[in-house]
């Protein structure tokens, strides 16, 4: 089930064009478990477009309604998975219990333990589902200070604790399923803060026992029966997975003495007394057989023999190892089983997997997606023994003994295979680091300190990247990645770096290609000589250059645009005639596919994918995107001026990145081109030209203001798109991207332009008077309209007070007080930073005019508590604030309005002007202790705001 394929079949069932065949695609993977929560998880995302998540609404709906309950209807033979409805309905009552618990659902605690304490094993399940929901919605707060909660759990956790004792020798999976929720909760519980008072280093020490019985119990015999792919979803295994997940997280967070927060000093110190090498022991028994301390037979468990034994387990395992083996009594615990641990268990999982050779093979981009996700390594079982063998190697006959072993695997070719050679160079290059520090340190690590570093990889590494195994060779550019620090003798630096640019060049495995790419950006950075490896690579930056932009294309590994900056910065001439080389071909073959007829071919939307590619990566390089303008605005002015309105988009994204660096004077002719074509083509496309138009106005606001006609002809675009109410109008987001960028001319262009202020208000009017001002939800479009008023007032507040004498909105009332009336009525709806600005500027400037508006009269504290509510929520932003007005400008030389000064330069006129006012709003009979409270925090905050602004107008 590919979330891409769902998503458009959405969008596809709300158009006419496919509609049969999306519903049909639809209809096939609705009993699929795990589709209605896809739904959800769509209809949540902001950043799918509206029609989507309206189709999701729809389906979810449907799904729910006609499959529900179980019937006979051969129609509706399916039912919706019994595992689907209890996440629904527990997700519904974890909304519920967020908004109503403690305060008005008081009874739940008690009703909650009514249900642990129920002899219906099913009433008890239910009754964990929903203690984990709650649980859920304290996971992430640092303290769980909660009356209510610690009170409920205090209570709760011994019934869980008495009742798992009672069920952990039972494997029936009911029983099973039980314990595992149990498991759940207390991870939830416990996963970044641990309440001492509801769970006491005793009440601990006991949970922990309960831990390591259930990972040292044997999985039932019908678990083994089934294939290996579907053990580790199993219960049996789940709850040694959530045991260990336990068990590691509390040594972590709480156990590590050391490395704990104070509160936690305490139990720390409790459990490196008691519990840490009990702890090992007992997971040293999940790694090695228990004859492995009598001696050389027998050593090899379950893992070790090609029994199973999940990859969380294993992973959970080695972690715990990790974060525990620096104390010297887990490390003597361990050091006599070292080798084994290392031969048998690391060494193996070091090695390329079965798994990732069929991922290679089957779908190359997903492996290379898999090899470099950050998130996707954390949770693999060769991370896990990664991170092992670096930290044992920090003890320098460790690393000794981990050396020799590389050496002789990889000395030996004829007693290991590829996967151990693979193995040992990924071993290799993990210690290497450390191997390097130690030298350069002269840290004694044994007899390994004699062997040079570069002369082990021109031996042993380099002459592997040509190997015949794509996974040795892989593993040979990995090695040199890591070593890039270490110091080289400078012919075999040259056949590194050779060896490299080679397998970048002519491999024929893309991962092999990628990871050359990357080793040779770490020889550029990293290494003292970079003099002599800029030497070696000058030569060949040209083939680099344009091999490095067909990998970008080919995959989507976000290390490579790092790569191209490296070889930009370094070799910025060289780059810059072969970016615009590579410019000009592609441009000369864009317009030989149009001048051939073949406008609507996929092959021009690459060339036109490929050079706005291009231009990104050249983004941060001024001088190559000023060098190949030319020659991009010609296939630019191409799309126009031949009509290829399929190409509009592409057209306008190549706009951008070119102005959103450098706006040149014939650049201008683009922006009328633009005019042109949306003035023929209608508003469809006007989405795609607003950051095009925000990038002209910000970026060059002399020009732009230079020709009258430029200003209106924005205006006017803005007009169109908010005018739009026809069939196929522009959605509420497109109109407030619209209105947003009306606002942005105001302030970017305050005090020179004026004179549109009174268009823009009367536009602004006429669409808010559509419907009432003072709805309980403003949609996006009425807020930013609301926000555009403040920006008038801003730019000239005179002028604008004048208008509005001419208007009249709304019988008996002036249209000032229309306007605070509604900022009030939806004073919730205005989220993000600047429109919160907007607003604390706009009722500073009322009370600095001494006279408060009708609406706070009668009520004169409620204007102080709006004024407060707004500081305290300015943190939150929006997406409209990616285009930033000057208000908004935190730049070096800013200029942005600190609106904690102004509130304090306010509030003190009006203590020096007009004191009765600032009694009145701040009355503390009125606004009550804590609102005073909060307005001294905010004076504070005030005066150390102005401080700063002084200091830093005296710099």
């Amino acid at each position: 089930m590919d979330i891409n394929h769902v998503i458009e079949a959405l969008r596809s069932t709300t158009v006419a064009d496919g509609q049969g065949q999306a519903s049909d695609y639809l209809k096939k993977i609705s009993p699929v478990i795990g589709f209605p929560q896809l739904l959800l998880r769509l209809l949540h995302d902001e950043q799918l477009d509206g029609a989507v998540r309206q189709a999701a609404v729809i389906c979810f709906k449907n799904i729910v309604c006609q499959h529900w309950e179980v019937v006979d209807d051969e129609e509706k033979r399916w039912t919706l998975n019994e595992q689907d409805k209890v996440i629904h309905l527990c997700t519904a009552l974890q909304n519920i219990m967020r908004n109503d618990f403690p305060e008005r659902w008081t009874s739940f605690g008690d009703e909650i333990l009514q249900l642990l304490r129920s002899s219906e094993a099913e009433t008890r399940l239910g009754a964990l589902f929903i203690l984990h929901r709650l649980c859920k919605i304290y996971e992430y707060t640092r303290e769980k200070a909660n009356d209510a909660l610690a009170e409920l759990m205090g209570s709760a956790l011994p019934l869980l604790q008495k009742w798992l004792e009672t069920l952990i020798t039972n494997q029936d999976q009911p029983a099973c399923i039980i314990q595992k929720q149990i498991l759940k909760i207390f991870y939830c519980l416990n996963r970044f803060t641990m309440n001492l008072q509801i769970l006491s280093i005793n009440q601990c020490t006991k949970w922990i026992h309960l831990f390591l019985a259930i990972v040292a119990r044997e999985v039932p015999s019908e678990c083994d029966a089934l294939p290996e792919d579907e053990r580790a979803e199993t219960v049996w295994w789940k709850c040694k997975k959530w045991a260990l997940k336990i068990i590691q997280r509390v040594f972590e967070r709480y156990g590590n003495e050391g490395n704990v927060d104070v509160s936690y000093n305490g139990f720390a110190a409790h459990y490196s007394r008691s519990l840490v090498v009990p702890v090992v022991f007992a997971l040293k028994k999940l790694i090695l057989d228990d004859r492995c301390t009598r001696g050389r037979e027998g050593v090899l468990h379950s893992f070790i023999n090609d029994r199973f034994v999940s990859e969380e387990v294993i992973c959970f395992t080695l972690t715990y190892f990790s974060d525990a083996v620096h104390q010297a009594l887990v490390w003597r615990a361990l050091e006599r089983n070292f080798m084994l641990l290392f031969k048998n268990v690391i060494f193996p999982l070091l090695q390329y997997s079965k798994k990732e050779e069929e991922m290679w093979s089957e779908d190359v981009e997903e492996f290379l997606r898999f090899k470099y996700d950050v998130y996707e390594d954390l949770h693999q079982p060769s991370s896990a023994a990664s991170t092992f063998l670096q930290m044992l190697c920090k003890r320098p006959l460790t690393m000794q003994s981990v050396f020799l072993f590389i050496v002789d695997v990889l000395g030996q070719i004829r007693k290991y295979n590829w996967r151990q050679i693979d193995g040992a160079l990924h071993m290799l290059a993990i210690i290497c680091p450390q191997w390097i520090k130690r030298k350069e340190h002269n840290e004694d690590v044994g007899n390994i300190l004699s062997v040079h570093v570069d002369k082990l990889l021109n031996i042993r590494v380099i002459p592997r990247t040509t190997h015949e195994d794509r996974f040795v060779r892989l593993r040979a550019c990995y090695v040199l990645h890591y070593a890039s620090e270490a110091p080289f003798e400078n012919s075999i630096l040259e056949r590194a770096i050779h060896s490299l640019i080679k397998c970048l060049k002519e491999d024929t495995e893309l991962p092999v290609r990628v990871q050359s790419a990357v080793a040779i950006q770490s020889l550029i950075n990293d290494h003292s000589q970079k003099g002599t490896v800029l030497q070696i690579v000058r030569p060949h930056i040209g083939d680099l250059l344009l091999n490095m932009l067909n990998l970008i294309k080919m995959t989507r590994v976000e290390d490579l645009p790092a790569v191209v900056d490296t070889l930009v910065e370094n070799f910025d001439e060289d780059v810059i005639s072969i970016a615009y080389d590579v410019t000009v071909q592609l441009v000369q073959t864009f317009h030989a596919m149009v001048i051939g007829q073949n406008r609507d071919s996929v092959d021009v939307m690459g060339v036109l994918s490929t050079l706005d590619t291009n231009l990104g990566l050249f983004a941060k390089h001024p001088d190559i995107v000023k060098r190949v303008e030319p020659v991009i605005r010609s296939c630019i002015s191409t799309i126009f001026d031949t009509y290829c309105e399929s190409y509009f988009e592409e057209a306008l994204s190549l706009t951008h990145s070119l102005v959103v660096v450098h706006v040149s004077p014939e650049m201008w002719t683009v922006f009328d081109q633009i005019y042109k074509g949306f003035s023929d083509e209608g508003t469809a496309f006007f989405s795609d030209c607003v950051p095009v138009l925000y990038a002209f106005l910000t970026n060059d606001t002399d020009n732009f203001l230079a020709v009258s006609e430029r200003a209106q002809h924005f205006l006017a675009m803005c007009e169109k798109a908010l005018n739009d109410d026809g069939e196929n109008s522009c959605d509420e987001r497109t109109k407030a991207h619209a209105v947003k960028m009306l606002e942005v001319f105001l302030l970017q262009c305050r005090g020179r332009a004026n004179h549109f202020i009174p268009d823009i208000l009367r536009l602004v009017f006429n669409h808010l008077q559509k419907e009432p001002a003072n709805e309980n939800k403003l949609g996006d479009l009425k807020t930013q309209l609301l926000i555009a008023i403040i920006a008038a007032l801003y730019c000239d507040f005179q002028m604008c007070s004048n208008l509005f004498g001419q208007m009249q909105l709304e019988a008996e009332m002036a249209t000032f007080e229309w306007v605070v009336r509604a900022l009030y009525a939806n004073r919730k709806n205005f989220g993000g930073v600047h429109n919160r600005k907007m607003l604390i500027w706009l009722l500073c400037r009322i009370l600095a005019d001494g006279n408060l508006p009708v609406l706070f009269e009668e009520q004169p504290e409620k204007f102080m508590e709006w004024l407060l509510t707004l500081f305290g929520e300015l943190e939150e932003e929006t997406d409209l604030e990616a285009f930033s007005t000057p208000l908004d400008d935190q730049g070096e030389n800013k200029s942005d309005l600190n609106v904690f000064v102004l509130f304090k330069h306010t509030l003190d006129a009006l203590s020096a002007h007009n004191s009765p006012l600032l009694a009145r709003i701040t009355d503390q009979q009125r606004i009550g202790q804590e609102r005073v409270t909060k307005l001294k925090h905010l004076m504070e905050i005030c005066t150390r705001e102005e401080n700063l602004e002084r200091a830093e107008q005296l710099v």
